[in-house]
């Protein structure tokens, strides 16, 4: 299943066509409800930051209420993938927040930049 930039709610982040990604400027973006099936899952999240004084973005991703995981962006475009287990069929909705977001005059503006989101059944 794949989530891409265009699969988030509304007023949430800006879309760029252009460069399939949307951006989070600060706060939170979370995903339109997509359906899974029980299972165990590799879900995989393509993003990149932009810095402040040389320190990328923080973020964190949830499924629902459940903390997936989280991690430090890069400026490149890279995938980080973790393990998701669906106890059953169930919708869910993913946040991805950014927690050490911040604007410097002259050092720069953590924001993020996401691609996509895919869950691959493993199990």
């Amino acid at each position: 299943m794949l989530i891409t930039y265009i699969d988030f709610a509304e007023n949430e982040g800006t879309v760029s066509s252009e460069n399939k990604e949307i951006a989070l400027w600060n706060g939170a973006i979370h995903s339109k409800p997509v359906n899974i099936k029980h299972g165990k899952y590799n879900l995989s999240i393509l993003a990149r930051s932009s810095d402040a004084n040389n320190e990328f973005s923080h973020i964190n991703i949830y499924c629902n209420d459940q903390k997936i995981g989280d991690y430090f962006l890069t400026a490149s475009m890279e995938e980080k993938t973790y393990v998701f287990q669906a106890p059953n069929d169930t919708s869910i909705v993913v946040t991805v927040d950014i927690d050490n977001d911040i604007s410097i005059p002259g050092g720069g503006d953590r924001n993020v930049f996401l691609q996509h989101i895919v869950f691959e059944r493993i199990q």
